[in-house]
């Protein structure tokens, strides 16, 4: 009996391998990697009244203070489109040297879902710490000791001018 020739399928090529990933992506939901936040925007930070501003898991990898800029780099789970992070602070000051301000970063992936893992810096403008400090103790400068829940090594400290 001869045997037929032995036909052999090509590897996909660059060009078909980004279309499969793009088909793979947009069949699970998510869109392409170009869509991943780049840090240039800044959440929002709030006064914390009960209400929930997210509860979707993300981890914290570092945070720092740089004037008045709170910036944290986070991890999280899910398409990479549009994530929503609050840096929800308590509403009085703990009486301390500096004053201590507690607070968390609330995330909300929007319900959307996939295997995607993406890392992303996040941008907080501190001026509502510094308008609620001189609400509290009076115009000038001023030092906050702020203790954000899950970064570790105590609370980084927010210092600003008159």
């Amino acid at each position: 009996m001869p045997m037929s020739p032995s036909v052999s399928s090509p590897s996909p090529q660059p060009d078909a391998r980004a279309a499969l990933l793009l088909v793979a992506l947009t069949a699970t939901g998510c869109s392409p990697p170009s869509t991943v936040p780049d840090g240039s925007n800044e959440d929002r930070v709030v006064v914390a009244d009960g209400r929930s501003w997210g509860d979707d898991p993300f981890e914290i990898r570092s945070a720092a203070i740089v004037g008045d800029k709170l910036s944290v780099e986070v991890s999280f789970g899910g398409c990479p489109v549009e994530h929503d992070f609050t840096l929800v602070i308590e509403a009085a000051f703990r009486e301390s040297d500096p004053v201590q301000l507690h607070a968390e970063i609330a995330h909300t992936a929007h319900g959307r879902g996939c295997l995607a893992y993406i890392h992303d810096t996040r941008v907080f403008d501190l001026g509502l710490v510094r308008a609620r400090y001189r609400d509290f103790y009076g115009s000038g400068a001023g030092a906050v000791a702020i203790r954000i829940k899950g970064v570790g090594g105590g609370s980084l400290l927010y210092e600003f001018g008159g």
